[in-house]
């Protein structure tokens, strides 16, 4: 499971922060902040993309913080990963 550290949605090669995986995620949750401490961003989806908009809005150039819980396939461990991404504008 890999997340990226940054990403433009003015580029279209790199518009989204997205998880990839080979696997097929099971109890997936990610949940996205802003330096606040503010929730920008949330998805029990693996799929999911986020644009850097918060309701329709612009977020701010920045760090953002995301907290991602998972299991994987055949496996009863709960991970948890933590990390930042740069929205870069």
């Amino acid at each position: 499971t890999w997340f990226p550290n940054a990403f433009t949605p003015n580029k279209p090669d790199n518009k989204y922060f997205s998880v990839s995986t080979i696997n097929q995620l099971e109890h997936f949750n990610i949940i996205i902040y802003d330096r606040r401490g503010m929730q920008v961003f949330t998805s029990d989806d693996q799929n999911f993309a986020w644009d850097g908009t918060m309701e329709g809005e612009r977020c701010p150039q920045g760090v953002y913080v995301f907290f991602c819980r998972y299991r994987r396939p055949g496996t009863s461990d709960l991970i948890q990963r933590t990390g930042t991404v740069t929205l870069l504008r």
